[in-house]
């Protein structure tokens, strides 16, 4: 009889830190989602829109997000992250371009150039009065 002995490799575990990381990532990305809810009046006055009107932005965010879930997540198990996660990044430029073209799209476009042109970070709320 030949003993033959099964190797077993014990699931390599994640560190505490590592687990707060990730927790902290999604935490925040998540409530990315309702960041612009307390300056929505804001947005309104800016963009001279109805309130009700300005509630899209949040609307429109959640329904992106529900999207990505049910559509992008399911692509990393079906195929190889190294090429996905650069692939989406390539892509999501391309989804920003699809921007409304009224007044206040034009300011907020033109902002966005001037802060790069200063070498800046661009601020999605840049357009909003202080």
């Amino acid at each position: 009889m030949s003993d033959t002995m099964a190797v077993t490799h014990a699931p390599t575990r994640l560190s505490r830190p590592l687990v707060l990381l990730f927790a902290l990532a999604c935490g925040i990305s998540v409530a990315n989602l309702y960041y612009a809810q307390p300056v929505l009046d804001n947005i309104a006055k800016s963009f001279g829109t109805s309130s009700g009107t300005a509630g899209l932005v949040v609307t429109f965010a959640q329904i992106g997000y529900a999207i990505g879930l049910a559509f992008l997540v399911p692509l990393g198990d079906l195929l190889a992250r190294r090429g996905l996660v650069p692939a989406v990044l390539a892509v999501t430029p391309g989804g920003l371009g699809g921007r409304p073209g009224h007044r206040g799209a034009d300011r907020c476009r033109a902002d966005r150039r001037r802060r790069v042109g200063r070498g800046t970070a661009p601020c999605p709320h840049g357009c909003i009065p202080g």
